[in-house]
């Protein structure tokens, strides 16, 4: 009686290596190219070989193997069970060696082309203009192709590759990626001698400014009609640098994002500039051009002063002169001709600033930080509900 064992006979190395050496990488990328194809012709225009070429090869390799990879038909070349198999196989191999190409080559590849990207004016002004410079920068060989509209693009029929939009939502369509939270609050400008701290329903009979249809502002939309301020709106515009202008010009309240009212990084560098200003500075200012002129207001405009004086000036003759007080790129026509009181100002209320410690950003974290008894908070832009601070405070 014979008696049964379990160990298998062992293959020689030679016969181990015959084995392993049976298919090599162009086989599969060539079963892979014809089943991808579905005919040698299709296959031997992608591998760049020959139709007969192509053919001795395929049939070398199912010699080698002992099984037919493909069904010959009037249609084309259709896998067999083994072929899709084997073709399989070589799309995850062909995958794999992509990606390790991409991984070492990406070292040093420089991504380049053309992004088109749709956002608000108020986001590109108030936020991503900064971002937009850095991205620059990371990828020099990337062209930014931004569209400003308050309108929504059509990202499937690729209007935009991207779209950087206010929402709590996005089209179902669309996926969105959250990025921040963005906080509101009602302003207006110090001119109209509204007290702090003022409730909404009394500031209900003051003029308002509201958002137009184009805006699409839904929520503010709402929380201006669950309040009944739609009917106090004197005014309407539908971007909210136009709504940022018109409270400048005192036109009314709105509702504004607290990153295009709340912060500009440029006030407080003007603010910290005056507080060096001495007497020959002084002068020096004094003798340059204090009237409204168009001429004069492109020129400055278009200036990059690297001079703290020469950036003091452009700052200050640029929010005397220009439309809605924006700074922006148009001349407000109104003040062709007049001649600023801004160096009275100056003269008088530098040395004022001269102890004042001079913040950009959140205010409240600057309220937690320095309040005592002792310190007194100037806010500008100025805030009409600053029943925060007041709570804070007390």
């Amino acid at each position: 009686m014979q008696k049964r064992t379990d160990k298998q006979p062992k293959k020689s190395p030679t016969a181990s290596a015959r084995t392993r050496s049976n298919l090599a990488w162009n086989d599969f990328e060539l079963v892979l190219a014809i089943a991808t194809s579905g005919s040698l012709s299709g296959a031997s225009r992608a591998l760049g070989v020959s139709h007969a070429t192509v053919f001795r090869r395929l049939g070398d390799v199912e010699q080698r193997l002992g099984v037919i990879l493909f069904e010959r038909g009037r249609t084309g070349y259709r896998p067999t069970l083994a072929g899709e198999e084997l073709a399989d196989t070589a799309k995850v191999m062909d995958e794999a060696a992509l990606a390790a190409e991409r991984k070492v080559a990406g070292r040093d590849l420089e991504p380049s082309g053309e992004i088109w990207t749709t956002t608000t004016d108020s986001l590109l002004m108030g936020v991503l203009a900064p971002l937009f410079t850095q991205f620059r920068h990371k990828y020099p060989g990337i062209v930014l192709d931004v569209a400003v509209s308050n309108q929504l693009f059509n990202l499937t029929r690729r209007e935009a590759d991207v779209a950087i939009r206010p929402s709590n939502r996005p089209p179902e369509n669309l996926i969105g990626r959250p990025l921040t939270t963005l906080g509101q609050a009602v302003y207006a400008h110090k001119d109209l001698g509204l007290t702090p701290g003022t409730s909404i329903e009394a500031l209900a009979s003051e003029p308002w400014i509201g958002a137009g249809p184009r805006l699409q502002d839904s929520s503010v939309d709402q929380w201006m009609d669950n309040h009944a301020l739609k009917q106090a709106c004197v005014y309407r515009v539908d971007t909210l640098v136009s709504i940022l202008s018109a409270i400048r010009s005192r036109m009314g309240l709105a509702v504004m994002p607290c990153y295009l009212a709340d912060e500009d990084p440029d006030i407080a560098e003007a603010y910290r500039l005056i507080k060096r200003l001495n007497p020959k500075k002084l002068e020096r200012l004094r003798r340059m051009k204090w009237t409204g002129d168009e001429a004069t207001y492109k020129r400055v405009y278009s200036s990059s002063p690297s001079g703290e004086l020469e950036r003091l000036y452009r700052f200050l003759y640029l929010a005397t002169f220009s439309y809605g007080k924006l700074r922006g790129s148009s001349f407000n026509p109104g003040s062709a001709g007049k001649e600023s009181r801004t160096m009275a100002r100056l003269e008088q209320n530098a040395p004022r600033l001269a102890k004042v410690r001079v913040h950009s950003g959140d205010y409240l974290k600057v309220v937690r930080k320095y309040d005592s008894a002792s310190t007194a908070f100037f806010f500008d832009p100025p805030y009409v509900e600053i029943a925060a601070v007041e709570a804070l405070l007390s």
